[in-house]
Formats: C-alpha cells, sequence, structure tokens
C-alpha cells in the first residue's frame, strides 16, 4: 500500500482554460482569476504560467452568453489534491465552462538535439555476399549430378 500512496501524492503538471462569465467587469474577472490561482497555491499547487483573463466573442453561445473571458493556468498539483480543485470549480457559477489537461513534465527550456540519420548497416563479412562466376556453378553442378 505504501508505493499507492507515493503514486496518489506525485506531484503532476496541469492546463486549466477556462471562461468566466460576461457580466464581470475586467477588474472582477481579474480579481476572480487571482482568486483561483490562490486556491492553487493554497492546496499546496505552483502556478508555473498565467494568461490573464481576455474579453473573446465565443463560436456560439454557452449559458445563453455569447462572449466570455477566456483564462488560462498552468499548474503543478498533486494528484489527489485535484478533484477537489475540480468540484470547486464546478460549484463556482461565475465558471462558464472548463478544461483541466493533463501536460507531459517540461524539461529544460533548450530543445533537445535532433537525433542523427540513421546509417546503412553493413552486413557482417561472415554473411557478406560472395560473388561466384559461372563456371564455377557448372562444376559444382556436375559434381553433384555425377
Amino acid at each position: 500500500m505504501p508505493q499507492e500512496e507515493n503514486i496518489a501524492k506525485r506531484e503532476r503538471f496541469y492546463e486549466l482554460s477556462f471562461l468566466i462569465s460576461p457580466d464581470f467587469t475586467e477588474e472582477e474577472a481579474n480579481a476572480f482569476f487571482q482568486k483561483l490561482t490562490e486556491t492553487i497555491s493554497a492546496k499546496g499547487g505552483e502556478i508555473t504560467k498565467k494568461e490573464n483573463p481576455v474579453r473573446k466573442n465565443l463560436a456560439y453561445q454557452i449559458k445563453k452568453k455569447d462572449n466570455a473571458y477566456l483564462a488560462t493556468l498552468e499548474f503543478i498539483l498533486e494528484a489527489d489534491k485535484l478533484s477537489k480543485f475540480r468540484e470547486e470549480l464546478k460549484k463556482e457559477k461565475e465558471i462558464l465552462r472548463f478544461i483541466i489537461i493533463k501536460k507531459k513534465a517540461p524539461e529544460n527550456k533548450t530543445m533537445p538535439p535532433k537525433p542523427e540519420k540513421a546509417k546503412k548497416r553493413e552486413k557482417p563479412s561472415h554473411l557478406a555476399e560472395k560473388k561466384v562466376e559461372l563456371n564455377e556453378i557448372d562444376k559444382k553442378l556436375e559434381e553433384i549430378f555425377k
């Protein structure tokens, strides 16, 4: 069982994108965004990237709204605390819709080196094809059929 506890407490990287009600002013939307970042921090999470709320026109209506504030957060949080956080988001009436995506752990900022192109393999010397003359083949055949 201790191994299961370690797996549950492992920190993971997530991205949260959400739509905030357009009934808010820009200052209220920013304050609500700040409240969510503080909630993540209070749960022991760490914010790695923020994209402040920006008012966007929606492609279709969501909860009878034509536009909303779109915001995105990238954060690190223990896996077992995520479900509680998700439930809190569902209870927020100001959030029209949200999605949480599990992301791969970011490696160092530099790009990894490109892999080298595969080289053609040379056949081992014992498998190398030997050229055989037609005369040699004829001699072998004669020996076989004698």
